[in-house]
């Protein structure tokens, strides 16, 4: 039997709406199965799902379901790593798909390159109004390191926008955090650093699939709101603590700071525009004031996203936005003008 190239680690909870159509998108592709794994990880899912995969692995040979109790999506794709023998890992999410011969083009330019990391982009497709759309964003030509990405380019926050070399997560203990929101953040600065050979094929293969309602890291629901500021309190001092202040260009930290600050515009803009009631907002504008969110400090912002970061750096002034959104939330002010960038 050939050595497995790739392993795909799928996560799944409560998704037997989706399930069939993400593994079959996975398994009918254009390179032997021996080349690659599957490898399910049952992450305590109560519906149907598993019965799905447990029949679809009688036709695909492929498939390695492993169980663990509910733990979320981080915990899921940690608990996979640990099954996974192939060169190159690619984390995919079970309520979306990717497109026919996909996975040839991704194994022959990872394995023909030696790369640490093949990056490429996606297809949001909206459930609501059968909408697909392409993000854009600046992606190097050539093959950059990790430094060079991060000083040149727009920095892709998923983690199923890439295949990465599985030696890097061995060596350096690469995993995500557990039991926070908004996990790929953190892992991807990370996994960058360590980064020696990235490549950007300009391709659309993975298929995002954005559900009416959201999910629930766009929930309105209050625990959840709550989560998602503790979240974005954890990765900013995590990176705070990662990557020291250095002002040397050619230092990995420098960039990973310029990132840091970049994530501290999108927490603060998550504190402004989530409907939370005045006085907790107020304990977390403390909490962000305690780990130097203020100011936001030079960044990777532009445009209009910029000028309001200016606006965020004053906590005074940021605490009086603040009061003002939360007076207007019944009427949908001009804080829609706000930009919540989501990273490709």
């Amino acid at each position: 039997m050939e050595a497995k190239v790739l392993s795909i680690i799928l996560p799944v909870y409560q998704v037997e709406k989706y399930i069939e159509k993400c593994i079959i998108s996975i398994e009918q592709q254009d390179i032997s199965r021996d080349l690659y794994e599957l490898i399910v990880v049952n992450d305590g899912t109560k519906d149907n799902s598993i019965k799905l995969v447990e029949d679809l692995q009688k036709k695909y040979s492929n498939i390695n379901i492993v169980h663990k109790e509910n733990g979320g999506l981080s915990s899921a794709r940690n608990f996979g790593l640990k099954y996974a023998t192939g060169k190159y890992i690619w984390f995919i999410d079970s309520d979306d798909y990717i497109d026919p011969c996909t996975l040839k083009k991704l194994v022959t330019e990872a394995t023909t390159y030696d790369l640490d990391l093949l990056c490429f982009s996606n297809k949001d497709i909206f459930i609501s109004n059968k909408k697909t759309v392409y993000p854009k964003s600046k992606k190097p030509k050539e093959i950059v390191s990790g430094l060079e990405f991060l000083k040149n380019y727009e920095l892709g926050v998923v983690a199923w926008a890439h295949i990465a070399r599985k030696e890097l997560y061995d060596k350096h203990n690469i995993s995500f955090t557990e039991g926070i929101y908004h996990e790929d953040y953190e892992y991807i600065l990370t996994l960058y650093k360590y980064c020696s050979k990235i490549k950007y094929l300009d391709i659309h293969p993975y298929n995002y699939i954005i559900k009416t309602g959201g999910t629930i890291t766009t929930s309105n629901n209050i625990s959840h709101i709550r989560k998602r500021l503790d979240s974005w309190l954890h990765i900013i001092n995590s990176i705070n603590e990662s990557y020291p202040t250095t002002q040397n260009k050619k230092d990995y930290n420098y960039y990973a700071r310029l990132w840091g600050n970049t994530f501290k515009y999108h927490a603060l803009s998550a504190l402004v525009l989530l409907p939370l009631p005045i006085h907790e907002k107020k304990i977390y504008i403390r909490k962000f004031q305690k780990i130097n969110c203020f100011p936001i400090g030079k960044s990777c912002l532009k445009g209009r996203r910029r000028f309001i970061a200016l606006l965020y750096n004053n906590p005074t002034i940021f605490t009086f936005i603040v009061y003002i959104k939360n007076y207007f939330d019944r009427r949908k002010c001009i804080f829609r003008l706000i930009p919540v960038h989501r990273f490709r």
